[in-house]
C-alpha cells in the first residue's frame, strides 16, 4: 500500500467489513452467549442479554448510526473475548 494512502488519517476504516464478519458468525456467537449465560461467574461479569439483543437486532445492511452499530461492532466481540480470556486464565473450557 502506498505511504500516502497508508498514512492518510482523514478518512477510511480499518474494520469496514465488520458487518460481513460478524454476520457470518452470528449464530456461533449466539450459541457462545448461551453458554456464557449458563455459567454463573461469566454471566455475572458480562451483560449477556444486551449482547444477545444486539445480535438479534442485527441490521440487514451496514448501519452508519452509532447507536445501531456500536453494540454489535464493539461490545459483542469484546464481551466474547472477555469470556474467552477468563476461561483461559481460570483454565476452564466452557466457551
Amino acid at each position: 500500500m502506498p505511504a500516502e494512502q497508508r498514512t492518510n488519517r482523514l478518512n477510511g476504516r480499518w474494520d469496514s467489513d465488520w458487518h460481513l464478519r460478524i454476520g457470518r458468525r452470528r449464530s456461533d456467537y449466539l450459541a457462545e452467549l448461551d453458554r456464557i449465560a449458563d455459567d454463573p461467574k461469566l454471566s455475572a461479569m458480562i451483560d449477556v442479554g444486551r449482547l444477545r439483543g444486539a445480535l438479534e437486532q442485527f441490521p440487514e445492511h451496514t448501519s452508519v448510526k452509532r447507536q445501531e452499530f456500536f453494540p454489535i461492532e464493539f461490545a459483542v466481540p469484546r464481551g466474547l473475548l472477555t469470556a474467552r480470556f477468563v476461561n483461559y486464565v481460570t483454565q476452564r473450557n466452557i466457551v
